[in-house]
């Protein structure tokens, strides 16, 4: 789904990646994780076309990754909603810049999916941060990509909210089947929603672990244990 193929990309004075090549395939939940620093944001950026590589490339669906991709939907940390709409208008902004028909009739679909039936004429002011992070969800999901990208959406939120919001992306998932890859910084996180959980040293590597703690997913589990576990050292030995 999303392939770099020698990919090779720096900032003045830092060289992030060079000769990267790596994939991830369609229809999981691809959980990155690193320590700070490392790349993983940038590596966001080149699969959404918001940076270009300075060598090799970066395919979606075998197509050179640019700008503006139709079906790539990008959430962040600050949500990135318009305070001066209200939130049916800020799902249905992006169907209507692209014409669709029934953008706003639609709307009501993607809140009722994530939670927030009954929130329409909120603005994100009046929201809390829980409500905000389902709004720009909600938001992605109306363009219907098929490929989501998450910069540790819920590391502002507090420890239950930001679990209540897991299970809800997790939901989803199960119901549509995307192809999504999430930075984060929590061990939990990659396990509890990663399909796959890559980890990335500070070279730029990455290393792939399946994910032992299928299909049961709860946090409780002797399976997720010894997952967190797995990942912990494995985070470890990519920090030294």
């Amino acid at each position: 789904m999303v392939e770099f193929r020698e990919t090779v990309f720096h900032y003045p004075g830092q060289l992030l990646f060079e000769n990267l090549t790596y994939r991830f395939d369609q229809g999981q939940i691809h959980a990155l994780i690193g320590p700070s620093g490392c790349g993983k944001t940038t590596l966001l950026y080149l699969a959404a076309g918001l940076l270009s590589p300075r060598g090799g490339s970066v395919t979606v669906r075998n197509e050179p990754v640019r700008r503006g991709r139709r079906n790539t939907a990008v959430i962040l940390q600050d949500h990135g909603l318009f305070p001066w709409k209200n939130a049916e208008e800020n799902v249905a902004l992006g169907m209507t810049l692209r014409r669709q028909k029934n953008a706003r009739s639609e709307t009501a679909r993607y809140l009722e999916e994530l939670g927030l039936g009954g929130l329409e004429k909120r603005y994100p002011r009046e929201l809390s941060g829980g409500e905000r992070q389902r709004l720009a969800v909600a938001r992605a999901l109306a363009i219907e990509p098929d490929l989501l990208l998450l910069d540790e959406p819920f590391a502002s939120l507090d420890a239950m909210t930001r679990e209540k919001l897991q299970n809800r992306l997790r939901e989803v998932q199960d119901r549509r089947r995307l192809t999504m890859i999430l930075i984060t910084h929590s061990i939990e996180e990659a396990v509890f929603l990663g399909d796959t959980i890559h980890v990335m040293d500070k070279s730029g590597g990455l290393t792939a672990l399946a994910n032992t703690n299928h299909p049961d997913r709860h946090r409780s589990t002797r399976p997720f244990f010894d997952q967190t576990v797995a990942v912990r050292e494995r985070l470890e030995a990519a920090g030294s």
